[in-house]
């Protein structure tokens, strides 16, 4: 095992980056001549050793704090503890095997009480998903809620519980937690989300930015840009109105739907209608 080793990351290979840093770590202290390089260089007698170990240790422990923290942040702090108990026997026994023990066993204890709570979680989140689809959305809600202490960093489970909220029309919670989304998911069909939450609620400043995040994502959509006529319609704004309209009526079509001829039947209307005024 070479000591200049660099920790390519891999969520499901962690246990392997631990393991590897604390072996590195062990055969530092007991082999005098081990090779740092491909080269032929070897660490003389009396070299640092231990400054060597804890600096190993120090990676040891960031590398599988990341790791806990992406997957389950709320055991992160746990981890801290089950850490900092190794590197203290370390340094009390620091010619033994005890740091190993002592780290190694609570990790694998507390990731596997860990990832049957989340494997939990997620099938829990998968039926009330299914029932919401079914109609039930209002009901769901609560266990919504109680998961999303656990999935707090699940993009895919933020975007759904948002969406459910916005379809019990509960608009303000929908945009809370569509903004935690926001900071995960860059995602058209979040911005056309987040916009709509806004159009209920006649914020109409930040529904047209949202709209107009959501065309930027996705030019050859027709949508957004048929709602941001409505937000200029909306806010008396008739001249943008009638030159987005005009836009989206010359706009070329990809694939052809029924959709899309719709959406361009309603600018001509709104074109005339103006035109009128």
């Amino acid at each position: 095992m070479s000591a200049a080793f660099c920790v390519k990351f891999d969520f499901i290979l962690f246990d392997a980056c631990l393991m590897g840093v604390v072996e590195t770590a062990y055969e530092l202290r007991n082999n005098t001549n081990y090779i740092l390089s491909p080269s032929t260089e070897t660490i003389a007698d009396g070299f640092p050793y231990d400054l060597i170990i804890m600096e190993l240790l120090k990676i040891d422990y960031q590398v599988t704090r990341v790791a806990w923290s992406y997957h389950t942040p709320r055991f992160a702090e746990m981890f801290d503890i089950v850490a900092y108990c190794g590197l203290s026997c370390y340094i009390a026994y620091p010619s033994s095997l005890f740091y190993p023990k002592v780290i190694l066993i609570p990790v694998v204890v507390v990731y596997g009480i860990v990832t049957y709570r989340q494997m939990t979680d997620e099938r829990l989140w998968y039926k009330i998903a299914n029932e919401s689809l079914r109609g039930k959305s209002d009901q769901m809600l609560p266990y919504y809620d109680r998961l999303h202490k656990s999935l707090e960093k699940n993009e895919l489970f933020l975007y759904n519980y948002a969406a459910e909220l916005n379809v019990v029309e509960r608009y303000e919670k929908s945009i809370q937690i569509a903004l935690e989304c926001e900071q995960r998911l860059a995602d058209y069909d979040l911005q056309m989300l987040l916009a709509e939450n806004y159009m209920c609620l006649y914020k109409y400043e930040e529904a047209e930015k949202h709209y107009k995040k959501a065309a930027a994502m996705c030019p050859v959509r027709f949508l957004p840009l048929q709602k941001l006529v409505e937000v200029y319609v909306q806010t008396d704004r008739a001249q943008k109105a009638a030159s987005l309209a005009q836009l989206i009526i010359d706009k070329e079509v990809k694939v052809p739907s029924a959709s899309i001829s719709s959406i361009k039947n309603q600018m001509q209307a709104i074109v005339l209608e103006l035109i009128l005024q």
